[in-house]
C-alpha cells in the first residue's frame, strides 16, 4: 500500500483543522460556564430587587379593628351618667371604622348593648355603662 503525498497533506490539514476546532470549543465552554455563573448572580439580583419592590409598593397595613362594644364602652365611660343610644349613634357617626348594612344603625348599637354585660339598660332607649370587665353575653 502505498499513501500519496496528497493523501497525507489532506490528513494533516484535517487533523490541523480538529486541533483548532477543539481549541475553539474548550475556549467555548470556558466563555459559557463564565456566562452561567454571571446568569446566576444576576438571577439572584433579580429576585432581591423584585423582593424590594414589594416591600416598596406594599400596601400599608390595614388599621387594627375595634370591636363595636369596645367603642361604645369608650364613649360611654366618658358620659359618666345614663345614656341614650342616640348619642351613641351620633358620637359614631363620623367614625369610618364601623359600617352597617343595616338601615338602622339605632337596633345594631342598641343589640351589642343587650349582649354586652358592660351596659344595664335602665329604660327603652337608655342605657348605663356599668364599669367592669364582664363576658360578653353573646358569645
Amino acid at each position: 500500500m502505498t499513501v500519496s503525498m496528497k493523501r497525507i497533506r489532506k490528513d494533516l490539514r484535517e487533523l490541523v483543522e480538529i486541533d483548532s476546532l477543539l481549541k475553539k470549543l474548550e475556549a467555548l465552554e470556558k466563555e459559557n460556564l463564565k456566562t452561567s455563573a454571571q446568569v446566576k448572580e444576576l438571577k439572584k439580583e433579580v429576585a432581591a430587587l423584585r423582593t424590594k419592590v414589594s416591600e416598596l409598593t406594599a400596601e400599608p397595613a390595614a388599621p387594627k379593628r375595634t370591636r363595636l362594644v369596645d367603642a361604645i364602652e369608650a364613649i360611654a365611660s366618658g358620659f359618666g351618667r345614663p345614656f341614650k343610644v342616640i348619642e351613641i349613634r351620633e358620637a359614631l357617626s363620623g367614625d369610618k371604622r364601623f359600617k352597617s348594612s343595616d338601615g338602622n344603625f339605632y337596633s345594631v348599637i342598641a343589640t351589642a348593648m343587650n349582649n354586652s354585660g358592660k351596659f344595664r339598660k335602665l329604660s327603652p332607649g337608655v342605657y348605663e355603662y356599668a364599669g367592669y370587665d364582664a363576658p360578653d353575653r353573646a358569645r
